[in-house]
């Protein structure tokens, strides 16, 4: 089949790969959306009765960006190898041997469930959920050995982040500035790089990975806030805040203070679809021979803090007020006016935590001209559970023992 691709030489280095899933994290103007419907079309040419998607966040997205450039790109085709006319409403095509293209959303997971996929694309997959695909998208790649490309610009230290850092023989990764599609004018790169701040220039036209903008823990850096394990003194004092979830994840941190009131996060549970009977051994694997301090949660969990303390686990409710909460742990993150040094460091062993204080961000728009800012509610399960110890412990009263008000005692 001799069909005319017109991809700029970077885009065929990609097209040509052969790795089952491939990771390409480029800049504005790279031409991804191109790569992604050529790709689309030939892979489809070549397979008998073969389904194929392009996914982006919103089907609205979809639409917008993709349906015209696929039925641009179909109208260079022969025309006997278009079987049915563009369905507008479906968004889709169906060509060569009745192979199908059609575009959807990732706003609507259900409409993604339940088909076997010859190859998928995911478009700006640093803006859609990593359940989409864990959950739903790669089981229907499984039966068929199915193939994906996930394509996008870098927000933040997320999913995408850990995707272009992926240790796996089927997964190939590329990283392409806008300077690397050849069609582009130097001078206009140039031109964007003057009106734009460094960290949106070095994000969406450079492919590098900074700090999400507004981030709720701006302070948190890697090379400042992580530390690697060390062995903990036993005097000094040890605290479990737990997030409890059910369809989320539950998130629990174990939390040490030394004799300086300088806190470490030393280890963290982050389970999905788990009870409180295996969430409560996990927790007491951990705690063997220690004294804990204090065990904090979501003190509107009545419910499920008493079926912890039935399981030997003495949760009590934290103190849960969002806005002094995100307050004291911004106060731990800033240096100390004594030592220079922030007051809060996290374990290299605490990888969700880490991720979450690189992604928990304020929403861009406010519902109101006065409304209170306040974080989007995701990437948040260990860093709430963190926020019921330090807050809790920094506001409650020296008089106050954790005994005094804790209602079972069986550490």
């Amino acid at each position: 089949m001799n069909i005319k691709l017109n991809l700029h030489k970077n885009q065929y280095k990609i097209f040509n790969d052969g790795h089952r899933f491939k990771v390409v994290c480029c800049g504005r103007r790279f031409g991804k959306t191109t790569l992604a419907i050529i790709t689309l079309i030939i892979k489809a040419l070549e397979a008998d009765n073969g389904l194929f998607w392009y996914v982006s966040p919103t089907y609205r997205q979809s639409k917008q960006i993709a349906w015209e450039l696929l039925q641009s790109k179909l109208r260079e085709l022969p025309a006997e190898l278009i079987r049915k006319r563009p369905n507008e409403t479906e968004l889709s095509v169906t060509i060569g041997n009745n192979s199908r293209i059609q575009l959807k959303g990732a706003d609507n997971p259900d409409s993604l469930r339940g088909v076997g996929l010859n190859g998928i694309v995911m478009d700006e997959y640093a803006s859609m959920s990593p359940k989409v695909f864990e959950e739903i998208i790669r089981p229907t790649l499984t039966d068929t050995m199915g193939w994906a490309l996930f394509i996008g610009t870098p927000k933040g230290f997320n999913h995408f982040y850990d995707l272009m850092n992926i240790k796996d023989t089927d997964y190939s990764v590329y990283r392409f500035t806008s300077y690397d599609n050849p069609f582009l004018f130097k001078e206009e790169i140039d031109k964007a790089k003057e009106e734009l701040t460094d960290d949106a220039f070095a994000q969406g036209d450079l492919a590098d990975f900074r700090k999400f903008t507004g981030l709720v823990y701006k302070d948190f850096n890697r090379n400042k806030h992580i530390v690697q394990p060390f062995l903990i003194d036993q005097s000094w004092t040890r605290y479990i805040g737990i997030d409890f979830g059910a369809a989320n994840p539950t998130g629990v941190v174990f939390v040490c203070c030394d004799n300086n009131q300088n806190w470490f996060v030393y280890d963290e549970i982050y389970e999905k679809e788990s009870g409180v009977e295996k969430i409560s051994e996990m927790i007491k694997a951990r705690i063997i021979g220690l004294n804990i301090s204090g065990i904090f949660g979501d003190p509107s969990g009545k419910i499920i803090m008493q079926e912890y303390q039935l399981k030997g686990i003495p949760v009590v409710g934290g103190n849960n007020e969002m806005i002094g909460g995100i307050s004291k742990i911004n106060e731990y993150l800033k240096p100390s006016l004594l030592t220079g040094k922030p007051r809060l460091k996290v374990f290299k062993t605490c990888p969700n935590l880490i991720r979450e204080f690189e992604n928990y961000h304020y929403s861009e728009k406010k519902n109101t001209l006065n409304a209170q800012e306040r974080p989007v509610k995701e990437h948040d399960h260990l860093l709430d559970a963190l926020r019921y110890v330090l807050f809790t412990i920094s506001e409650t009263p020296k008089e106050l023992t954790y005994d005094e008000w804790s209602p079972r005692r069986s550490m």
